[in-house]
């Protein structure tokens, strides 16, 4: 048995897998082709694909839907495993991971920037500072050396901006990190 590396998609169906995948690529491939030169033969060559990946989903489907029932009636009915498979052949395995919340006021927050801004009030009021003006503790000094001159280039900068993670948040200066990300591109 060959084994491949397989990377799913966010919107393939459960039962996409490698050889649909290569199907698909298959008959869009035929599709260029037709568009670019529609001659009969490559018309015939786009039907065939077409044939080609029906034939395979509905191979793949049934593959799934087998394997599907085979885990089903296994053993551990009633496991967490056992549950999620149900949710998945229901469609319901996609769901949100907050349920819906309940406002101070008894109204209820259903959707993602209602539960967002809602949950961004509760933080923003355990944040506060109960004096602002008062000036920082003097923290005990822990070395002997003191910094006399930070070097500042425009490559080192570039660099360092090239290196920003986009997937993580903004900072206390709510600088998005796409846009520290975009400061890096030269113009």
């Amino acid at each position: 048995m060959v084994h491949r590396q397989y990377t799913s998609r966010p919107t393939d169906q459960p039962w996409f897998g490698y050889r649909c995948r290569l199907a698909a690529e298959r008959k869009y491939s035929a599709w260029l082709r037709f568009k670019r030169n529609p001659t009969l033969r490559n018309k015939t060559l786009h039907r065939e694909a077409c044939r080609s990946m029906t034939v395979t989903s509905m191979w793949a489907q049934r593959r799934w839907e087998n394997d599907l029932r085979s885990k089903l009636c296994g053993p551990g009915v009633g496991s967490k495993t056992w549950w999620s498979l149900i949710k998945e052949r229901q469609g319901t395995s996609h769901q949100e991971t907050i349920p819906p919340l309940t406002r101070l006021d008894g109204t209820t927050a259903t959707s993602s920037k209602e539960k967002a801004d809602l949950l961004a009030d509760i933080f923003a009021t355990k944040m506060t500072v109960a004096d602002p003006n008062r000036p920082p503790p003097q923290l005990a000094q822990e070395c002997d050396q003191e910094i006399t001159m930070v070097e500042v280039t425009q490559g080192k900068v570039e660099h360092l901006l090239r290196a920003v993670d986009v997937r993580k948040a903004s900072g206390p200066d709510d600088v998005s990190p796409q846009v520290l990300r975009h400061c890096s591109i030269r113009v």
